[in-house]
């Protein structure tokens, strides 16, 4: 699902359990606790997302492009989880 941010569209990390399972056979522990981190850092970034559209829509400029810049933060910190994901696997 991407998300719509001061009219860019960033494309939605997905890393699951059962993917790097897919790649590799088995889940290993490093893994696991991988995806799970990324989990939580795919939460926080749809938090942070939400909260910089409903900024941006109020007129919170400053506010809403600090916002986005994170999100675009999070959406690296993700791809690298990914890479990370791979390499372990």
């Amino acid at each position: 699902r991407p998300t719509v941010c001061s009219e860019r569209v960033w494309r939605r990390v997905e890393v699951t359990p059962l993917s790097v399972a897919r790649h590799t056979g088995t889940v290993s522990t490093e893994a696991a606790e991988l995806s799970s981190l990324t989990t939580d850092v795919t939460d926080v970034l749809d938090r942070v997302t939400a909260l910089a559209e409903q900024l941006a829509g109020e007129g919170g400029g400053d506010g809403a492009n600090e916002l986005f810049e994170a999100e675009r933060s999070l959406q690296a910190a993700l791809r690298r989880m990914e890479a990370a994901l791979r390499a372990i696997g």
